[in-house]
């Protein structure tokens, strides 16, 4: 999907989950967590040509030795956001929790939550709500009221910028600058809990231009 890529020559556990929850499957998160565990790292090599050398996966104490200061850039599209909006919500206590329950009621994941004082919403994989759409916009009008609520299919595709310096204002700068100069609208930013990750929402349809121009901003010698 991207050209020009580079060898990836480190990386930690902790980046390795980030980059395969983003969609970066060469390497399954839930594979690697026994050895984690132990604190053994990993060499991957190409099983075609396991003479150019690979990557190393090292405890996450290691990520300060890590070569790159962003280590990778995956995604994936088709997300959709359901948005609640309601006077008063930063008041009114236990708002989010009736969301979530409906939402796990109805056997769905959340992705990212962004909120503002008086809306909320919600990204989840459009996957997730195959056959549930209608059920789910039902019951959080009865279960949590809002004054309006606005569903938006498949919306936005999610990007991930990994990496000891994701959250940096250096790196936020080069990301919106990298995403204007490429006429990519940006729907959302979250730099999370996590120091190591930068979710990045854009239009759907601009998912394969974003993922190629931050490769080009972020990953090259």
């Amino acid at each position: 999907m991207v050209s020009g890529t580079l060898q990836i020559p480190r990386l930690t556990f902790r980046e390795v989950r980030e980059l395969s929850s983003a969609g970066a499957n060469v390497l399954h998160a839930e594979t690697i967590f026994p050895v984690r565990a132990a604190g053994i790292p990993i060499r991957v090599l190409s099983t075609f040509e396991p003479e150019r050398g690979g990557t190393t996966v090292s405890p996450d104490n290691t990520l300060e030795q890590n070569p790159r200061s962003i280590t990778g850039i995956a995604g994936r599209p088709s997300f959709t956001r359901i948005t609640l909006q309601k006077a008063g919500m930063n008041e009114e206590r236990g708002f989010g929790q009736r969301v979530l329950a409906v939402l796990a009621n109805h056997e769905v994941s959340v992705e990212h939550m962004p909120s503002s004082v008086d809306s909320l919403s919600i990204v989840i994989a459009e996957s997730e709500l195959t056959g549930k759409i209608d059920s789910v916009r039902r019951s959080l009008q009865i279960d949590c009221k809002p004054d309006d609520l606005e569903v938006a299919r498949e919306e936005m595709a999610l990007v991930a910028v990994v990496g000891k310096s994701a959250t940096t204002s250096e790196s936020v700068l080069k990301m919106v600058s990298a995403l204007d100069t490429a006429c990519v609208p940006i729907k959302m930013i979250n730099l999370g809990s996590s120091k190591l990750s930068m979710i990045i929402g854009v239009e759907n349809n601009s998912f394969k231009r974003a993922l190629q121009r931050l490769h080009e901003a972020f990953c090259r010698d």
